[in-house]
């Protein structure tokens, strides 16, 4: 949804910044051009534009401040976190619930302690990442084939990566031939199929190679989630036109025939 800034924000806590931590306890906020005008403790200061990567209200909704040119006189309303589970969006941490503007929701998996992180879904299913018949498989033009998988644990490298393959599967499939891809973002707006190292940090770095047992995994069952004991994860990475990558829940990457069924967990990025 987007907002004009020429409306007032109002009862705003926090202005997350680039280059100037977090500016906490503000209010009235407004623009003019490409200054942000807000009070902070009883006086009224400014900020440039440029520096403002987002606005927390007090119940956990936030803002994100576009800074391409043709939004730059917009806001996009991003996501909306329960106050029951976390004060403020920056002070998210791993095993977190958070709740998006539409409903769905997630448990934190990465979060770089900034304000922007990953989420994986509560549920999963268990279907193929091609319905169709080998000799017709393509490869999708998007997507690297990728013939090495590493434990990758800078992230950050590789965050949202799987939302570019995801968007590329749908793109040349049609839904009944790319059952993961679509079912992943069946589940709300910015939901996707995970590359293949997203899914390695998921389930051996940030769930411990432990499966159900796993920190991410006692999160999801404490926040009515099901557990990572799927055996193997479908990722959105291509390994040639008939196969593509999967991950164990103990977190070792191999290769599988695209027409088997596997389990698919979304992940999204905040």
């Amino acid at each position: 949804m987007l907002l004009a800034l020429a409306t007032t924000l109002l009862n705003a806590e926090v202005i997350v910044t680039k280059n100037k931590g977090n500016i906490e306890n503000v209010s009235d906020i407004d623009t003019t051009g490409n200054v942000f005008y807000f009070v902070h403790e009883y006086q009224t200061k400014s900020i440039d534009r440029d520096e403002v990567i987002a606005i927390i209200y007090a119940d956990g909704q936030y803002v994100t401040i576009s800074h391409t040119s043709d939004k730059f006189n917009t806001i996009d309303t991003d996501a909306h976190i329960s106050p029951n589970n976390t004060s403020a969006w920056v002070d998210l941490q791993v095993g977190s619930l958070i709740t998006f503007s539409d409903g769905s929701q997630g448990i934190v998996f990465y979060t770089d302690n900034k304000g922007h992180g990953m989420v994986v879904s509560l549920k999963e299913t268990k279907v193929r990442w091609d319905t169709g018949k080998k000799r017709s498989m393509q490869n999708i033009p998007e997507i690297p084939d990728i013939e090495t998988v590493y434990n990758e644990s800078n992230v950050v490298r590789f965050m949202g990566e799987g939302a570019e393959y995801t968007a590329a599967i749908v793109r040349h499939l049609p839904s009944y031939l790319c059952p993961a891809a679509t079912w992943s973002q069946s589940l709300g707006e910015g939901w996707y199929l995970p590359s293949v190292f997203e899914l390695v940090y998921l389930l051996r770095v940030a769930n411990m190679g432990h499966g159900k047992n796993g920190p991410i995994s006692q999160a999801l069952k404490a926040n009515g989630g099901m557990v990572l004991n799927g055996d193997w994860y479908w990722a959105s990475s291509e390994a040639e036109r008939t196969e593509a990558w999967n991950v164990s829940d103990g977190g070792y990457a191999s290769t599988e025939d695209k027409d088997e069924a596997n389990a698919v967990r979304a992940i999204r990025t905040y």
